[in-house]
């Protein structure tokens, strides 16, 4: 890829990320996790178009562009000021594929425990799981008066600082946290996040080699690198982990619509559209296309005329 086209790409990705659309290459946190969504972006021509699928890195990997909101996890936040007799009812009834019961379940033991600082991460870890890294880094205030130097709840309390957008206040908290205990491939990946975040892609690479040497083949690592690669201009590269983490059976419908889009961003039309049909409609798989094939056509090389002498 020539360095006028990798710029051309980045001046396009910052745009459709303040557009909201396409933004799986940018390290802005969305809310929610629940399926494939749509985002109106605008075209290369100033159209209007709704793309399906897109999402965003995130310390847990992609999170979906403009779907629920942050509705189930207020009201997971919310029980954790109810009565705790309320929340240990329905521990038993909980379903365990329910992310929401889930978090309802731990709010009430966070409340009803507020000195067991592994109660208030696993509470913020669900929160952030649903999509609210406001709601988590809220909910962790109280236990990081009481107890500041807890490696864990330094390295969870940066994660939700990273969901909510806040990478220039997550970096030295997951930073003393790594100081303090052996960084994981989570604390690394979130890292990555925030220096994505912060326009460091370099660095964000780093981190990204760095915890996928931790964690082989993790899904929401290679995503997160792949992603980071395609920003930078690398899109063989982005497609080559994008590639591994979709071949993953743990990868989920947004791993394989971002595969999709760095397919589109290449020109292989005929392979971004195959692979987006895997979890869209038709209709919204060539919906989709069409936006890749609208900016392709924008950013092709213009030929050369020349005027011959006489």
């Amino acid at each position: 890829m020539t360095a006028s086209r990798a710029f051309s790409l980045r001046k396009r990705f910052a745009h459709l990320a303040m557009s909201a659309a396409a933004a799986s290459l940018l390290s802005a946190c969305a809310t929610g996790d629940a399926g494939t969504t749509a985002s109106t972006a605008t075209a290369p021509n100033g159209s209007s178009r709704a793309i399906t699928g897109v999402s965003v890195m995130t310390p847990q990997g992609l999170k979906p562009v403009g779907n629920v909101g942050e509705a189930p996890a207020e009201a997971a936040a919310a029980t954790a000021g109810a009565a705790p007799g309320a929340a240990s009812e329905g521990l038993a009834q909980a379903d365990p594929n329910d992310p929401v019961a889930q978090a309802v379940v731990l709010a009430g033991k966070a409340q009803a425990n507020p000195d067991d600082i592994e109660a208030q991460i696993a509470f913020s870890v669900a929160l952030r799981r649903l999509g609210s890294g406001n709601s988590a880094v809220t909910a962790l205030k109280p236990a990081l008066v009481r107890a500041p130097d807890h490696a864990g709840l330094l390295a969870e309390y940066g994660k939700a600082l990273v969901a909510a957008g806040r990478a220039k206040d997550a970096l030295p908290f997951l930073s003393r946290a790594a100081q303090m205990q052996q960084p994981d491939w989570e604390m690394l990946s979130a890292e990555g996040v925030a220096y994505d975040q912060l326009g460091r892609h370099e660095e964000a690479r780093a981190r990204y080699e760095a915890a996928l040497k931790l964690a082989p083949g993790e899904v929401s690592v290679l995503n997160n690198l792949g992603l980071t690669l395609a920003l930078a201009g690398d899109l063989d590269g982005a497609q080559r982990y994008l590639s591994e983490a979709a071949a993953n059976p743990a990868a989920s419908a947004r791993v394989r619509q971002n595969l999709a889009l760095v397919l589109g961003l290449k020109g292989d039309l005929t392979a971004a559209e195959r692979v987006s049909r895997e979890d869209l409609s038709p209709a919204q798989a060539r919906n989709n296309v069409q936006y890749y094939e609208q900016f392709t056509a924008s950013t092709a090389p213009k030929p050369i005329t020349t005027t011959p002498t006489p």
